[in-house]
């Protein structure tokens, strides 16, 4: 969802996916994923063969992950270590705030933040042909690195490689917050 007719929010898309199915047997299906509106987001491949996922996309914010009653539910707010959110301020600082976009941002800090993610998200489907191969070689195995492990290491590369990209988009549009956490 971008502008709303009310003008109350911009950009409130939780995440988006693609998901390529095997079209021979043997393939294995890739879950490509992003938190946020695709506009800002890196897809990253992800496997429903793979074991776990990376830590960082598991953690919530601040409010952690409680199964509560709806009214005794509290908002959740940023944290550092949250793949989501980490994906959230980069979303608010593109457009220059957090309910709408500020005349001036999106446009030319959207351009800088897709020449980042386009240029990982190509080096991620050029590699993902090898991974997926070595992968379905090793499933026969018992090997502890087998096939399930090779998905997720090569899904928690890419995360990282990610993370530290939006981490160096942050820091390069200024933004006050993260430049202060990183300095403790």
């Amino acid at each position: 969802m971008h502008v709303s007719s009310a003008d109350f929010t911009w950009g409130n898309t939780a995440s988006s996916c693609v998901t390529v199915l095997p079209v021979v047997p043997g393939e294995l299906p890739v879950f490509w994923w992003t938190p946020g509106p695709p506009c800002i987001g890196c897809y990253v491949p992800f496997f429903v063969h793979g074991r776990i996922l990376p830590p960082i996309v598991s953690r919530a914010g601040t409010a952690g992950k409680h199964v509560l009653p709806p009214h005794q539910v509290g908002e959740d707010t940023f944290a550092y270590d949250s793949y989501w959110w980490l994906f959230r301020r980069l979303l608010d600082i593109v457009k220059g705030d957090a309910i709408r976009s500020v005349a001036g941002y999106y446009v030319e800090r959207n351009h800088l933040v897709r020449c980042r993610f386009d240029e990982l998200e190509k080096e991620f489907a050029e590699e993902l042909p090898h991974v997926l191969n070595a992968a379905v070689v090793a499933s026969g195995t018992d090997d502890v690195n087998d096939g399930r492990w090779r998905l997720d290491q090569f899904t928690e590369h890419c995360v990282g490689k990610v993370v530290t990209t939006v981490k160096e988009l942050l820091e390069t549009f200024g933004d006050p917050s993260f430049v202060s956490s990183t300095a403790k």
